[in-house]
């Protein structure tokens, strides 16, 4: 029996072993708990004083109801505590629609007709897969993701993602219409940078007349003249007609645009000739 007093309760004097509890449970009990009044425990003497009256049993029997009560009210902290992390974890979850891939269209106005009419769990974050039965959509064939939280059904946010190369696409809910914010990827800044929008493509023209393409009038203009662009010139076209003449060591390179679909070179020499015209969104870049 001496054996077994360790496993039931420390002697007196041996320290008690450190609970493994975590910080929120401590502090529910310690706002919830009080501490127990020091009990002072009643000395037995065989064939001797004290009685074994109701006061002493009484005494034992206080203490027992105390600890009892305490027990019991750690029992209620920790309930009300684990109600209140449920509350938690419910209000940051995120609802997955009940089919894990649907098929819809990826047309951005039947997303948003979609999400009007199958949304049930507002507030709260809601996710689908999608697999489009069109090629049209904002992602073309690509599988996408749907991630919303809708405050009703004419109220809220979305976001698409996909490995599609166009990758992410944020919008609102307002008055029930979708306003979408398409973002601009650094590949798109490059095309404009690198003046990607070619008129004439990249090649040695000499003297004579050249069929153009993707031109309007009123365009920046990027013209390269000479081996690697050594001659530059940026300029925009008003009129059918109208002459750009770029000058260069040995004189000067004039491009007549006659219309929007041809032009006329003259003045190229052996080392600069006509290289390339391209479109630019950016005419002082």
């Amino acid at each position: 029996m001496e054996e077994n007093k360790k496993d039931v309760l420390p002697l007196e004097g041996e320290p008690l072993t450190t609970p493994q509890i975590s910080e929120p449970v401590v502090n529910a009990l310690a706002a919830a708990l009080s501490k127990i009044e020091t009990y002072v425990p009643t000395q037995y003497i065989n064939d001797g004083p004290p009685d074994i009256d109701a006061e002493h049993l009484n005494h034992a029997e206080q203490a027992i109801m105390r600890v009892t009560n305490l027990a019991n009210g750690a029992a209620d902290a920790i309930s009300a505590l684990q109600s209140q992390v449920t509350q938690l974890n419910s209000d940051f979850s995120v609802y997955k629609y009940s089919s894990s891939k649907v098929e819809m269209s990826g047309q951005l106005d039947s997303i948003i007709e979609w999400l009007k009419s199958n949304t049930t769990k507002f507030f709260v974050y809601n996710y689908v897969r999608v697999e489009p039965t069109d090629s049209d959509g904002y992602f073309g064939n690509s599988s996408f993701d749907i991630l919303w939280n809708l405050s009703s059904a004419s109220y809220g946010w979305i976001m698409l993602r996909s490995d599609n190369p166009k990758s992410v696409l944020f919008g609102r809910l307002v008055d029930g219409n979708a306003q979408w914010d398409i973002p601009v990827f650094k590949s798109d800044l490059a095309d404009n940078l690198n003046h990607k929008k070619q008129i004439l493509p990249w090649g040695t023209y000499r003297d004579g007349n050249y069929p153009i393409s993707n031109f309007k009038f009123g365009l920046n203009l990027y013209i390269a003249v000479g081996a690697s662009s050594k001659v530059q010139k940026r300029c925009s076209i008003i009129a059918a007609n109208d002459a750009i003449l770029i000058p260069h060591p040995e004189g000067f390179v004039t491009i007549v645009f006659n219309d929007t679909n041809r032009i006329t070179v003259s003045g190229t020499t052996d080392n600069y000739q006509l290289r390339e015209i391209r479109a630019s969104d950016f005419l002082g870049i």
